[in-house]
């Protein structure tokens, strides 16, 4: 199905954000959606090299045999085909990665797919969608009227502490119930 994305086709990343200061932010969440890592996409567009950085960072971060790995990407499908590659920075820890697409873009992947990459048949994984950091751009977007006008230096300080504060925040009310 990867055919039908739009997501790391680079030429058209290209195309669409010439004119663009910043052309956006690519990063990754645990499954209780604090932010880990991000990445500025200025002048390279979201390409799978990305996912591989922040995937090796990851494994570097646990290096144990042991630990192992649930992967909700957009399209991780693509992903995951592209780690199977000896060509890729992964292939050497492909055992230690699950791949699932995140629930809301699912349903517009194939049904050979969503039968292989649907988080709802994904063991471990529980309700976990796969949608915080799709969340966290929501938040972030009541930031672009204040930011739009500022120098990219300025806009990235403020995305930066906006993401900090969140994810303190979601540190700080991850035993409560109310």
């Amino acid at each position: 199905c990867e055919s039908n994305f739009k997501a790391a086709d680079q030429a058209r990343a290209n195309k669409k954000s010439k004119y663009l200061d910043d052309t956006g932010i690519f990063g990754s969440t645990c499954r209780h959606g604090i932010p880990l890592k991000f990445i500025n996409l200025k002048g390279i567009g979201e390409r799978f090299s990305l996912a591989e950085f922040l995937l090796l960072d990851l494994q570097n971060l646990f290096n144990e045999e042991s630990s192992s790995f649930i992967i909700l990407y957009d399209i991780a499908c693509s992903l995951h085909a592209h780690v199977k590659k000896n060509t890729s920075g992964l292939f050497s820890y492909n055992s230690r990665f699950n791949w699932c697409v995140s629930i809301f873009h699912a349903y517009a992947h194939s049904m050979k797919c969503q039968l292989k990459y649907h988080p709802r048949i994904c063991n471990s994984i529980g309700l976990t969608d796969g949608e915080s950091l799709e969340r966290l751009w929501s938040y972030l977007g009541r930031f672009a009227p204040t930011t739009k006008y500022m120098r990219p230096s300025h806009r990235l300080d403020i995305l930066e502490k906006a993401i900090q504060y969140k994810s303190k925040k979601m540190i700080n009310d991850l035993g409560n119930l109310n």
